[in-house]
């Protein structure tokens, strides 16, 4: 928790202003009842209406000021809090680009939802709670005491018991509920984990009738996420009774001990009066300080998973070089396995690519193909072997530089809420609305954009939910060919097109991009017949490599392949 005071230097004045109010705010509460003391004993008992007068005008001017400093408390407050707050999201957001895959995946998307927002608001409520609560309530106690004790010593005597009593009561019910608060930000994380199933995967759960399956499965983590809020909240419903209970006791005893005092004229009733809005001042203290046990645990949770997104080592940007690459692209023995798996997903993988050849990846599902694109990409870090692109290591060349060389369209097409202009100057920052266009003609899809309102200002819904797979597939085409990069990598990128769609695209990218690296993972083998090379692939392994004439020669996965293709377009 210390730790994130770091990152909280630019509110440290607002803070000494909040101290400033809170000080201010709780003398003139204070003072008040000192003066209405004097008011009575030397006002009202000797009917001295002027002096009434005279010392109301003044409980006036204090209370203008304690409303004063009050306004100012929450306004610094809100400032700080809010701000503290944005920064915190900014941070862990900033965080998040620039993680490794594995430890991104390692965290987990749910959770980073989760820490950037009910999270952050945890700190935001705790800030709130310190600036307000923890220095307002140890300067009312003591400023409190001070002045009951110099009101009457005899009287003061009876805290001796209820603040003790006052203290076990917070102590015992803290002691039940503070790890209850500490479970509840975890089991939050899976309430949204089954909420982001449902949403995403509605299709999915419609098509196999699944919905009471996801019900179960989501009401499952409702009900646990409510039963600890419920067994937290029947808890901390003890503490405002049993402070009200403790707070009447001792009142009564006050005017059960004052009465005595009273009638040996030890004491004025002015005095009583003031006492027990002391009274009420301090046990209310003893109040907002047990408040903070709901907050604290809370914030304590929320700071260590914040925390574990800042503390997490970014990717290494030193001693990278930037570099105008080609696209010669050298896979030496490398093998990988994902971090959650001892399974290798590529095992002892070597070939050489050249810039400019044209290669098709293909395989079986599972044989490592999207794999080795992440790879190539920087996405993941080899477990073994080296690659080397130009000759260079990969893990030696900036981020920059590499995604300078590459145009890369993933196996799941992803597009962003907003403008088509807006996704596809993804590639391009700085392209006009010609350059996009050309774009669009390259992956066939300026026609079905011409026909939406606003063209390019067309509004897609978030993930492009209101495009069919194959324009989503050619938008992301286009996103990538903007980039005119000379590495372009394809992800099985024509899975959702017809083939006249597909040899229409690809007869264009092979004029635009003549010289550049093409590599393709694709199933298609009339789309193999023009590359250089073939990969083929099988359960992380590299079986054979050559021309489609030498395949069919020495590989029975791809001579399997083709023959079954083949059969499929005589059947049809």
């Amino acid at each position: 928790m210390l730790r994130l005071f770091k990152y909280y230097k630019p509110y440290i004045l607002p803070s000494l202003m909040v101290a400033v109010c809170i000080i201010t705010e709780v003398a003139a509460g204070l003072f008040l009842p000192k003066v209405m003391s004097m008011i009575v004993n030397f006002g009202v008992a000797a009917g001295n209406i002027p002096y009434i007068y005279q010392k109301g005008l003044l409980m006036l001017g204090i209370s203008a000021i304690g409303s004063l400093a009050a306004i100012g408390i929450n306004f610094f407050s809100a400032h700080i809090s809010s701000g503290f707050g944005h920064d915190l999201r900014q941070l862990i957001f900033n965080k998040a680009e620039t993680l490794a895959m594995a430890d991104f995946e390692k965290i987990g998307t749910n959770s980073l939802i989760t820490r950037t927002t009910n999270d952050v608001q945890q700190i935001q409520s705790f800030f709130i709670s310190v600036l307000r609560v923890m220095l307002m309530a140890p300067v009312t106690l003591v400023f409190g005491l001070i002045m009951m004790i110099s009101t009457s010593l005899p009287l003061s005597a009876v805290l001796l018991i209820s603040a003790p009593a006052l203290v076990i009561l917070i102590y015992t019910i803290s002691k039940q509920v503070v790890p209850a608060f500490f479970k509840q930000q975890k089991t939050l994380d899976k309430l949204n984990k089954e909420t982001r199933e449902l949403l995403d995967g509605k299709e999915v759960i419609r098509a196999f009738n699944g919905q009471e399956v996801q019900e179960a499965s989501f009401e499952s983590a409702n009900n646990e996420w409510a039963e600890l809020n419920l067994f937290t909240a029947k808890k901390m419903a003890l503490m405002m009774p049993g402070n009200m209970l403790i707070q009447n006791l001792t009142t009564v005893a006050i005017l059960w001990l004052s009465a005595d005092l009273l009638s040996d004229k030890v004491i004025l009733i002015g005095d009583v009066m003031a006492f027990l809005q002391y009274l009420t001042h301090i046990l209310g203290a003893f109040s907002m300080a047990a408040n903070m046990f709901s907050v604290v645990p809370r914030a304590q949770v929320s700071a260590n998973r914040i925390l574990e997104v800042l503390d997490t080592k970014s990717e290494d940007t030193d001693n990278k070089q930037e570099i105008e690459l080609q696209g010669n692209i050298s896979f030496r023995n490398v093998s990988f396995h994902y971090p959650d798996s001892q399974v290798e997903a590529l095992s002892d993988l070597s070939f050489d690519i050249k810039a400019g050849e044209k290669v098709c990846i293909i395989g079986g599902a599972g044989s490592g193909k999207t794999t080795l694109c992440k790879l190539l990409m920087g996405f993941y870090q080899p477990t073994s072997g080296e690659i080397l692109i130009d000759g260079i290591p990969l893990q030696d060349i900036s981020a920059e530089s590499l995604q300078k060389l590459c145009g890369f369209v993933p196996q799941k097409n992803i597009l962003l809420s907003g403008s088509v202009a807006k996704n596809l100057r993804f590639g391009n920052v700085n392209a006009d609305d010609e350059e996009l266009r050309r774009a669009l003609r390259l992956a066939d899809a300026e026609e079905f954009i011409d026909k939406k309102d606003g063209n390019l200002r067309y509004k897609l819904s978030q993930g492009g939910n209101n495009l069919s797979g194959g324009q989503k597939q050619r938008l992301a085409m286009a996103r990538a060919f903007i980039k005119k990069p000379k590495l372009v990598i394809l992800d099985d990128a024509f899975s959702a097109l017809d083939y006249k769609t597909d040899a229409i695209i690809r007869s264009s990218v092979y004029k635009e991009f003549k010289d550049a690296t093409l590599l393709m993972i694709t199933q298609r083998v009339n789309s193999m017949s023009d590359c250089d090379q073939i990969l083929v692939m099988d359960e992380g392994r590299l079986e054979a490599k050559g021309t489609h004439e030498e395949l069919m020669e020495i590989s029975p996965t791809y001579r399997e392949l083709v023959m079954v293709q083949q059969q499929e377009v005589v059947s049809a």
